[in-house]
């Protein structure tokens, strides 16, 4: 790959970056999305963690907040499903191109891996939007939860930590500062897959993507400023 090819790959997965940034500071936004009853973790974490109709009851609570947080939380999957599974999917495949000089196989591998992840996610949002239509149709009755439901969202969560740490590893073949990013890139990825492991550690997931993501992204800005080849 050439060094302007780099740079291009570069400039969209700094993009994908910023979007995924912008769409994850909108969710919080939507009005009415917090928890109706008493939850111990996240509550886009709970709604995915749940195992049973004992789990939903706690999120969704009673009227009217039920009826609040449901139309919240259709808002929040749509916006899922239309933009931020794009967006980080994109951001992971365009940072495996710009870094498949110093590994194409595990590029690809990478690129694979963020696809698959992404269909995870989408399937696992029609489940979610099956589950809203039956907290909205069933008055407070248990809501059973598909058990396809833990593997889409385990899977998925696997994968965005197993892409961390293999961007970190292409990252870390660069100079002094990008070993030390790609490293970050690493830890974000061992802290997220600690976070699957458990309920009680499932806060660290957001962690360790969120740093992992985060070294990615400044690998991608130090690419970026990286200067033009000179013509031959």
């Amino acid at each position: 790959m050439t060094g302007n090819s780099t740079r291009i790959y570069a400039a969209l997965t700094v993009a994908a970056g910023f979007a995924v940034t912008i769409i994850s500071l909108i969710f919080p936004q939507i009005a009415g999305f917090h928890a109706c009853g008493t939850i111990d973790i996240p509550l886009v974490m709970a709604f995915e963690y749940a195992r049973g109709p004992e789990d939903i009851a706690a999120i969704f609570g009673e009227e009217p907040c039920r009826s609040t947080l449901v139309d919240a939380f259709r808002q929040h999957t749509w916006l899922d499903i239309l933009a931020y599974i794009i967006a980080f999917t994109a951001f992971q495949i365009f940072a495996a191109m710009m870094l498949k000089n110093h590994g194409p196989r595990l590029a690809r591998a990478i690129i694979v891996f963020a696809l698959i992840a992404g269909l995870c996610d989408q399937f696992e949002d029609q489940i979610l939007l099956g589950l809203l239509d039956a907290v909205a149709a069933n008055s407070g009755e248990p809501v059973a939860v598909s058990g396809w439901l833990y593997w889409f969202v385990r899977i998925k969560f696997a994968l965005l930590a197993v892409n961390a740490m293999l961007l970190g590893i292409l990252i870390g073949r660069g100079a002094l500062f990008a070993r030390i990013l790609g490293a970050l890139a690493i830890i974000g990825g061992v802290i997220a897959m600690a976070g699957i492991s458990s309920r009680a550690l499932v806060d660290l997931l957001a962690l360790g993507i969120g740093i992992g993501w985060i070294a990615i992204l400044v690998a991608a800005v130090v690419n970026l400023r990286q200067p033009r080849p000179s013509p031959v």
